[in-house]
């Protein structure tokens, strides 16, 4: 036996590693972002879930996913989500994925300017969505804002704006 390795010999070590902590595909960060404020005062009305499925029919992020794909990612994140400390970190996880895909990696990954303010924005979307935002779901928002590195001006401007669109 070698005492040398291969790069290649741990390739299979490096996808366990991100499938379970390293990293998120960015649609995966999208998906357990907005689901993670969905879950974020700790239930689950029904406006929120037809929020949700209205976005993750709309947003361009996730239309490269199969309808099944979707599905399936939904699936899989839906169990870190009820469990609040399990649910804050996968949403930490998630957002330095988000940070990680908006720098992109040239030439190969283009960046994705606008990617975290986007995210927050469809975030703020669902936590308004039942008329009612309690104080968990103002520190999950304040939170997005510190793991998403946003200014705190533009994180403002966007909360006015969704508080405003549905205030009627």
């Amino acid at each position: 036996m070698s005492d040398t390795y291969k790069a290649s010999d741990f390739d299979f070590l490096d996808a366990a590693l991100n499938r379970h902590g390293g990293s998120m595909a960015k649609e995966t960060a999208f998906l357990t972002i907005l689901m993670g404020a969905m879950h974020a005062d700790n239930r689950v009305r029904k406006e929120e879930i037809d929020e949700l499925d209205a976005l993750i029919g709309r947003v361009r992020m996730l239309h490269s996913l199969p309808e099944a794909e979707r599905t399936q990612r939904r699936e899989e994140i839906m169990p870190y989500m009820a469990d609040e400390k399990l649910r804050l970190d996968r949403v930490r996880l998630a957002c330095s994925s988000i940070l990680t895909a908006q720098k992109g990696s040239p030439p190969t990954q283009p960046a994705l300017e606008g990617l975290a303010v986007s995210v927050f924005a469809h975030a703020c979307d669902i936590i308004y969505t039942d008329l009612e935002v309690t104080e968990l779901e103002r520190q999950f928002l304040r939170e997005l804002v510190q793991h998403l590195a946003l200014d705190h001006k533009v994180a403002a401007n966007i909360v006015n704006v969704i508080g405003d669109k549905n205030a009627f």
